[in-house]
């Protein structure tokens, strides 16, 4: 059987994006790991249904240009919530966000 072990996503601010992830979509995280030679950190978060997404971080990443806005490669992350109500209830309270 070949399933998709897991998403990965690069992000400016690890610990913002994993506690959002934990917060509003119930994702557990592992307690992180850090290679300070590479200067790359990362979080494996698991989800209810046994997705797994991974984020990770280093200080060289750049940002994408203004000009490269739909190119190839990474797109999007689709989440289920079950019904239009579950959806606009996170959305109002991602709004809402502390």
């Amino acid at each position: 059987m070949i399933r998709l072990e897991h998403a990965a996503i690069w992000c400016r601010n690890l610990e913002l994006m994993k506690d959002f992830y934990v917060r509003y979509f119930h994702a557990t995280a592992n307690t992180g790991y850090h290679n300070p030679v590479k200067q790359f950190s990362s979080y494996f978060l698991q989800f209810s249904s046994g997705a797994r997404l991974e984020l990770m971080h280093r200080p060289d990443i750049r940002e994408p240009s203004d000009a490269a806005a739909n190119v190839f490669g990474y797109h999007h992350l689709a989440f289920s919530l079950g019904s239009k109500e579950n959806v606009d209830a996170l959305m109002n309270a991602c709004v809402r966000m502390d």
